[in-house]
């Protein structure tokens, strides 16, 4: 048995299953069409995180409404966090302002494609130091 691990945006990997390169794949939202079984394997919940400063820091719970004049940071559009999110603010009555989105950048050591993130492949910490907090 072998095993391989890839990651890639939802769509990317569906079509890639559609094509029999993967034998299943890990993807939210859930996938349209009846080409593909899912099943739900769990459920998270989304945060907003926000300086220490911010009008809505150390609330308990805040409706999405409260955001919908407030700058986004997002992943690219085609990742299935994104498209969760454009979807619960358009329900909401709102479409995020996004003022950063994941840019696509050259390739990283390692790694067979461009990948979409603000640091993917950090230097390692130099001796004595520890990773930074968001690996």
């Amino acid at each position: 048995m072998r095993f391989q691990l890839v990651q890639d945006y939802g769509e990317s990997m569906l079509q890639r299953l559609r094509e029999g390169e993967l034998d299943l794949c890990l993807v939210s939202p859930r996938p349209d069409g009846s080409e593909l079984t899912s099943r739900r394997l769990g459920e998270q919940r989304l945060r907003l995180v926000v300086p220490a400063e911010h009008r809505l820091a150390g609330r308990q719970r805040v409706r999405l409404g409260e955001v919908a004049d407030e700058s986004f940071v997002m992943l690219e559009p085609g990742y299935g966090l994104r498209r969760i999110t454009d979807g619960l603010c358009a329900e909401a009555g709102f479409t995020p302002r996004v003022s950063f989105e994941g840019r696509r950048r050259r390739p990283c050591a390692g790694w067979s494609r461009p990948v979409s993130a603000w640091r993917c492949c950090p230097r390692p910490p130099r001796p004595g130091r520890r990773w930074p907090s968001w690996r």
